[in-house]
């Protein structure tokens, strides 16, 4: 009688063994979907989840509503892929050993908010016309506790877009308290970064910058000049065995453009044993560097290769 009830159980549990991959890939996104939305109050999102196509789960309508004045992010389509998701949603072990995730994000709009009915009608209306598309992928090798972001590019309008990889050693995503200890003990060992603007740094990075670094009155000019020669004084005050007299050479041309850069930006980040919260642990025992010397830890084993070509705008 009890051979009867195994055979019965196995039986049973056929189905969930014959899982194809499409099918565990579908119960994981929907399953990340529902802890997506699981916190209306602190995290408003929302969003149709269309099943797998292609060996991708498929999101139409992606809303992700923010708190104050910062902006929502709406995402008309997004693509999903790998097992990180079942591992971060579900606590499901890979089939092989570390970690993958994909994605795919067609018409990323970043939509201000003013809290006035038709100021935000304006502004959400006027975000429409203005979509970047996101490809990335991140994978964790286990056995050399090792996250590589190894794509992340963004397209903007016009001619704008950024490239960025990143290698992180020290990384254990094996548990939660193998993850809480990698927070303290990671570093960044190499890092590369591929940027076009032509209207990027305005439209992104110049209101917000602006307002913290300038005065709201008085003479702007005046001190958007004094910034600008600060900012070359520290980069010609910057190690040249980190950063290369070429590098600097090339941020002071790129220094020069501002508040209107127009061209290529390349950087190229080495950092040996690699640079991240045990690096910075000086600044708690003797403050914030006043100066680029006082840094001069923080440029240890450091190499910092950059490019910049003066590009006109069609």
């Amino acid at each position: 009688m009890r051979s009867v009830w195994i055979v019965t159980a196995l039986l049973a549990a056929a189905p969930a063994l014959a899982e194809t991959a499409d099918e565990r890939l579908d119960r994981h996104c929907r399953a990340a979907l529902e802890l997506a939305t699981s916190y209306p109050e602190d995290f408003p999102a929302s969003g149709r989840y269309d099943g797998v196509r292609d060996g991708w789960c498929r999101f139409r309508d992606v809303r992700l509503t923010s708190g104050g004045y910062d902006p929502d992010i709406w995402i008309d389509e997004l693509d999903l892929r790998g097992d990180a998701f079942g591992f971060f949603t579900l606590g499901e072990k890979p089939e092989t050993p570390g970690l993958r995730a994909e994605a795919k994000v067609g018409g990323l709009h970043i939509v201000p908010k003013a809290h006035e009915p038709l100021m935000d009608y304006l502004l959400a209306a006027q975000a429409q016309s203005w979509a970047i598309s996101v490809e990335a992928a991140l994978d964790w090798d286990a056995a050399g506790r090792v996250l590589r972001l190894s794509r992340l590019d963004l397209d903007f309008p016009g001619e704008n877009a950024v490239s960025l990889s990143v290698t992180v050693a020290n990384v254990d995503l094996s548990s939660d308290g193998a993850m809480q200890i990698s927070v303290t003990g990671f570093a960044v060992t190499e890092a590369a970064l591929d940027v076009t603007t032509k209207g990027l740094f305005e439209s992104f990075l110049l209101m917000p910058l602006g307002s913290e670094l300038l005065p709201f009155d008085g003479d702007v000019l005046a001190a958007a000049e004094n910034l600008r020669l600060k900012a070359l004084g520290g980069i010609a005050a910057m190690p040249e065995a980190a950063v290369p007299a070429a590098s600097k050479d090339a941020l002071s041309r790129l220094m020069a453009e501002m508040p209107n850069p127009s061209g290529r930006l390349t950087m190229a980040f080495r950092a040996d044993p690699g640079f991240g919260p045990s690096r910075l642990g000086f600044i708690g025992l003797y403050g914030m560097p006043g100066s680029v010397a006082e840094a001069a830890p923080l440029f240890q084993g450091v190499t910092l290769d950059v490019t910049w070509t003066h590009e006109d705008a069609d």
